[in-house]
């Protein structure tokens, strides 16, 4: 399979069906609600699946060497890190004190301080296992890396964006039933934006560092099956708090970390 657009695409359709299989499999043992027994063994049982695949296909299918990968642990790859999760923290902190000071999106804390400040560190690991390492090892390592060898950079990011939205879309409707249009729409952006994050900083511990952070206070937040925190507008809160403002402002800010690509 030559064509990159394909073997991209392969990868894609491959994730989906790892992550519903590994979905379906914990519903039909563990139930459809959600307990945190569930979490660790999803995002346990996600990375287990997903990034040997990835690394068998690169390795004995593309015939590259592993450390090709973009993996490996290094001082680009920390900066990139940081790079990324700053970038989309700073402004989310900004828009959520904005939001809190003028009462458009209250937050109330449920549950003792010391109990949600001890789990933050779990739920980052669950986050890095469940979504971060393997979709973007997916998205922004292999299939970026497949992409851009043939293709400019320019139809890389929005192949790879268009492929993202789709898988996330697909997920979604397989293991939830339903996606609404905007949240559809939320995972094309998404994906675009982690593109040129992996793109401007040359890594994928970049996108990482992103997705790291974007995910640890959505779910930490926006979770009220976990009793940590209720919202009094949960839709709006999600839509700019955690959308629009940070994600609009993620590439002004990483340009300040590498301004020579600006």
């Amino acid at each position: 399979m030559r064509n990159p657009i394909l073997r991209a695409t392969a990868m894609a359709v491959a994730a989906l069906l790892c992550w519903v299989a590994v979905g379906t499999a914990v519903t039909a043992v563990l139930g459809d609600d959600y307990s945190l027994a569930s979490h660790i063994v999803r995002a346990a049982g996600t990375t287990l699946l997903m990034v040997p695949l990835v690394l068998v296909v690169f390795r004995y299918i593309d015939a590259r060497p592993i450390s090709a990968l973009g993996l490996g642990l290094s001082r680009q790859a920390g900066r990139a890190f940081v790079a990324g999760a700053v970038s989309w923290f700073a402004p989310f902190v900004v828009a959520l004190i904005l939001f809190q000071w003028t009462g458009w999106a209250s937050i109330e804390l449920t549950a003792p301080t010391m109990e949600v400040v001890a789990f933050i560190p779990l739920l980052v690991l669950l986050v890095f296992l469940y979504e971060a390492l393997p979709e973007e090892l997916v998205f922004r390592e292999y299939i970026f890396q497949n992409l851009n060898q043939r293709l400019t950079v320019t139809w890389t990011i929005t192949i790879q964006a268009v492929l993202f939205g789709l898988f996330g879309a697909a997920l979604w409707i397989i293991l939830s039933g339903g996606i609404s249009p905007a949240h559809a729409l939320m995972f094309l952006v998404v994906g675009a934006v982690l593109g040129i994050v992996r793109m401007v900083t040359g890594s994928v511990w970049g996108p990482i560092g992103l997705h790291v952070a974007f995910q640890t206070a959505a779910q930490l937040l926006l979770n009220e099956q976990r009793g940590h925190f209720v919202l009094d507008n949960p839709d709006l809160f999600q839509l700019f708090v955690i959308g629009i403002i940070p994600f609009s402002l993620v590439l002004t800010l990483l340009y300040w970390f590498y301004p020579k690509t600006g």
